[in-house]
């Protein structure tokens, strides 16, 4: 009867396994920089920011109202998305293809490959993003298989969420409409009405980021089609081998292979091609632009969700690089989650990117102990990274300034000459090792404490605290 038990719900006992252990690593690690960051947003709500639209503060709002301003209430909307996303994407399996055996192995190979492991434990504008992502394939796929108008309306507010999410879900759009375009049997749908009042629905969630981007001169969408892509017309291939190799990694080498070949291979079947078609224009736009501007590993994270389902139906599950594919991705996995709580690769102490996962908490509470007189002083640090994460580890979250001639959220909350004649507290540290004396100009700077961050017995990161007095701006 146990047996019986496990095997009918063996996908919810993988998932809450899973579940469990990101439980447990969100919890123990300090949150990362930008995780900081969008802590600070959901402290400070708006309609929309500057480098992303508002969705995840308000997921890590809801959370932290329940639970409290702490790792594992940040962490827990990530956790869940992961969740949710699995679930979504053994349904869309079963619904397109009826096989169950693949769909469990198509949630397992997105819960083990790098990519999605890490993703389960960081809160990011991509934690809402995959759910909207993933809901409205499940959507558009049950459009065209049901062929019921009434769907294009709940895909409507589906991809509205998702656009209030992230800007990559604009990828939708011609995502469906070249699947459209390009099968024959479903090309009527652009005689219907209810197509394009889905679309104006998604648009009109999408209202609010407009207003914002027009309130402030619309510097968020200029930063992500202008500044972000400002080489353009540089080509730089080495730069794609950069991106290829990161997916390479963060996906693993032979499932990496595999997701191309059997797309390729199996592309004229019909779901199949429905499957491609929505990964495509987000796998095309960044290649394209992988050649001229460097790119983030993450940033396809969507596209790799139809692509596993396509994969794990039509590889050869009995076959040898199916099985090793598997194993390692899973190994890639398990020395990334060892690695953060205890080193075990070999990078150099001060290149070592995960330790902004340590010492944050120690940090903040030295820092509060010496901010005493609120009204003469203020903490501050020269980047949104440091500002962020002892905003958040502080134990009174007394608001900490990101002062520099860069654009970031802060600029939108804070006014700089309000500290005009202030003494201020700098914290800097050695990753960055930002000296406030060649950024500002105060009448006196003095290092009063440094903290050393120890990883197995080893200084992998120094803090380094600064009095500074008589505040008169920036250099």
């Amino acid at each position: 009867m146990f047996e019986k038990i496990l095997k009918k719900n063996r996908v919810l006992i993988v998932l809450l396994i899973f579940f469990i252990i990101r439980l447990i690593w969100g919890t123990v690690l300090n949150l990362t920089d930008d995780e900081a960051y969008y802590w600070m947003w959901s402290n400070h709500l708006g309609i929309s920011y500057y480098d992303h639209p508002p969705m995840i503060a308000y997921f890590i709002k809801i959370f932290t109202l329940i639970f409290g301003n702490n790792n594992f209430a940040v962490r827990l909307p990530a956790n869940i998305g992961i969740l949710i996303v699995s679930l979504l994407i053994y349904k869309i399996s079963i619904y397109l293809f009826y096989d169950k055996k693949r769909a469990f192995w198509s949630v397992i190979l997105f819960n083990i490959i790098p990519l999605f492991a890490l993703a389960g434990i960081m809160s990011l504008p991509d934690t809402p993003l995959l759910i909207f992502y993933t809901l409205s394939l499940y959507i558009f796929i049950k459009i065209i298989k049901e062929k019921k108008e009434k769907y294009w309306y709940l895909l409507g507010i589906v991809v509205g969420l998702g656009l209030i999410s992230k800007y990559n879900m604009f990828m939708v759009y011609p995502a469906i409409f070249f699947y459209l375009i390009f099968d024959k049997e479903e090309r009527f749908w652009f005689t219907k009405k209810e197509v394009y009042l889905g679309f104006v629905l998604s648009l009109l969630l999408f209202l609010p980021v407009i207003i914002w981007n027009i309130q402030h001169d619309f510097i968020s969408f200029s930063f992500h089609l202008v500044e972000r892509q400002k080489k353009v017309y540089k080509f730089r291939p080495y730069l794609f081998s950069q991106f290829l190799f990161g997916q390479i990694a963060i996906v693993s080498p032979i499932i990496f292979v595999g997701l191309f070949k059997e797309s390729i291979k199996n592309f004229n079947k019909k779901y199949v091609k429905l499957l491609i078609f929505y990964a495509l224009p987000l796998v095309a736009i960044f290649t394209i632009s992988s050649f001229s501007n460097p790119s983030k590993v993450h940033w396809l994270a969507t596209a790799y969700i139809p692509l596993l389902i396509v994969y794990t139906h039509s590889v050869n599950l009995r076959k040898k690089s199916f099985n090793i594919g598997w194993k390692t991705a899973l190994g890639l996995s398990l020395i990334i989650y060892i690695h953060l709580i205890y080193p075990i690769l070999p990078i150099p102490e001060k290149d070592d990117i995960t330790t902004d996962m340590y010492g944050w908490d120690k940090v903040g509470k030295i820092v509060q102990n010496m901010y005493t007189d609120k009204n003469n002083w203020f903490i501050f640090g020269s980047r949104y990274q440091t500002a962020s994460q002892l905003y958040f580890y502080l134990p009174n979250k007394d608001y900490v300034y990101s002062l520099n001639k860069k654009i970031e959220q802060f600029d939108f909350l804070q006014n700089e000459k309000n500290l005009i004649g202030k003494n201020g507290i700098f914290i800097a540290h050695s990753f960055y090792n930002d000296d406030p004396r060649g950024i500002y100009d105060f009448d006196k700077v003095k290092l009063i404490k440094t903290i050393d961050i120890k990883r197995k017995n080893k200084v992998y990161r120094t803090f380094y605290i600064y009095k500074c007095y008589n505040y008169k701006g920036l250099k």
